[in-house]
């Protein structure tokens, strides 16, 4: 498949802006410069699915550098971040998954972003899903490191390989991996989380309590994990 893309720079320039709606979450200038930065990077080097080894290698980086438990090579190219504090093994589980591949697509914006591969191109916004996510992985380190999180819990950030082109198969194969039930593979310990957060497609059945992308996401972290007198 080969397509030209209709997008115009100036189009994609007026659509990211610090004047967008967060939900009621507070995002200050320097974490909308870093997921924007990152997103940007990821764009610049497309990847497709079971291929984002420079996309997985960027995630599981900064995931380590915020202190968490890193899982890689789940479905090939999947990658885990686990953070823990209190008596977790008694605490909810949470689940947050972005997805990371691009699609045989190649991009004619123009753009200083654009792709610098030829025949890919990140056109279903999965370098934003990924940038959005390390952006939370980084906000909710900080609330652990300050004790702002709840008494306990467990927080599980997927990001996940091929979710394109028919299914992609990337969320099945890291399911049959351990993922969900930690079968000690890759060193993942696993949980079924107590609520599954998904970026981009929140009809897969990972739990009957899979909820949408949004103010229902911070509500689900506000309700199971910050503590009552966090603002």
């Amino acid at each position: 498949m080969n397509a030209v893309s209709e997008i115009s720079p100036e189009q994609v320039e007026a659509w990211p802006s610090a004047d967008l709606p967060t939900g009621g979450v507070l995002i200050d200038s320097a974490e909308l410069t870093a997921m924007q930065a990152w997103r940007r990077a990821i764009h610049q080097h497309p990847e497709l699915g079971f291929e984002e080894h420079e996309t997985s290698r960027l995630v599981a980086e900064r995931l380590r550098e915020w202190g968490y438990e890193v899982t890689t090579g789940l479905a090939v190219t999947g990658v885990v971040g686990t953070l823990r504090w209190g008596e977790a093994s008694r605490a909810p589980r949470l689940g947050l998954r972005a997805d990371m591949d691009a699609l045989p697509i190649s991009e004619r914006t123009g753009l200083p972003w654009a792709s610098r591969v030829a025949g890919r191109m990140h056109a279903c916004g999965h370098d934003g899903h990924t940038a959005m996510l390390l952006g939370a992985a980084r906000r909710l380190a900080q609330a652990v490191a300050e004790a702002r999180m709840g008494p306990a819990g467990t927080l599980h950030l997927i990001f996940q390989p091929p979710e394109e082109l028919g299914g992609g198969g990337g969320a099945q194969r890291m399911i049959a991996e351990g993922l969900l039930i930690g079968n000690g593979d890759n060193g993942h310990d696993g949980g079924r989380p107590s609520g599954p957060c998904n970026v981009h497609n929140p009809h897969y059945d990972f739990n009957d309590a899979c909820l949408p992308v949004g103010a229902a996401l911070w509500s689900a972290l506000a309700q199971h994990f910050f503590a009552a007198d966090s603002r």
